[in-house]
């Protein structure tokens, strides 16, 4: 039987190629995966939604005069090297919250992240700054936070009407050039029900086009 890596680490620059390599991995049989790269089942957890909050994080702070706890620019790498322990340490945590499945409510989305962060920055040794924060500019942070990831919803919802407004009107300027050709389907004795569901299959398969392009 093949023996499997029980821990593989993926590390590269960013923009790099990490990404291909695990599409190309899951692209694969998972047989052949475990037998020429000895690589079992396998999940994608990824710390860029840590480093890019951490960075907003920075940049809100140094806007408002002060230091930005992780980063002095967004040019330059973490001031406290102990924060590459704070990132496996929340991935890890994302790991288990994948197989336990807990069910997390708050009030604040920013304000939990930023709590997880000061408790991962504890755990390898680092100041947990955020909580250290005057409760005004931590309010000040966290309706930041929020307000990104409002503007996130509202851009995908724009996104979305796009999307749809535009296969209606091809379905629309379909139909309108075809209306002959469904009459003389009618006349022929096809059922208003099968040309309906002619017409919806093809809005399905104009929508399933849109999300892939």
């Amino acid at each position: 039987m093949t023996r499997t890596i029980d821990t593989l680490l993926l590390c590269a620059l960013p923009a790099s190629g990490k990404s291909e390599v695990r599409r190309y991995l899951a692209w694969l049989d998972p047989e052949q995966v475990r037998r020429d790269f000895h690589m079992g089942e396998t999940v994608q957890l990824d710390d860029y939604p840590y480093v890019h909050a951490m960075r907003r994080i920075a940049e809100e702070l140094i806007q408002r005069g002060h230091d930005g706890i992780f980063f002095s620019s967004s040019e330059e790498p973490f001031l406290e090297p102990l924060d590459w322990g704070t990132l496996i340490h929340l991935v890890n945590e994302d790991y288990r919250d994948l197989h336990e499945r807990p069910r997390i409510e708050v009030d604040s989305a920013a304000d939990w992240l930023m709590d997880r962060i000061d408790r991962a920055r504890e755990t390898v040794g680092a100041e947990a700054a955020l909580g250290e924060l005057p409760r005004d500019l931590r309010a000040e942070l966290s309706a930041a936070l929020e307000m990104t990831r409002f503007a996130t919803a509202v851009v995908g919802l724009i996104l979305f009407a796009v999307v749809v407004f535009g296969i209606m009107n091809v379905l629309f300027m379909s139909i309108h050039e075809r209306t002959f050709e469904l009459g003389v389907l009618r006349a022929i004795g096809t059922g208003g029900s099968m040309i309906a569901s002619t017409v919806l299959l093809e809005a399905l398969l104009l929508a399933c086009v849109s999300v892939v392009l």
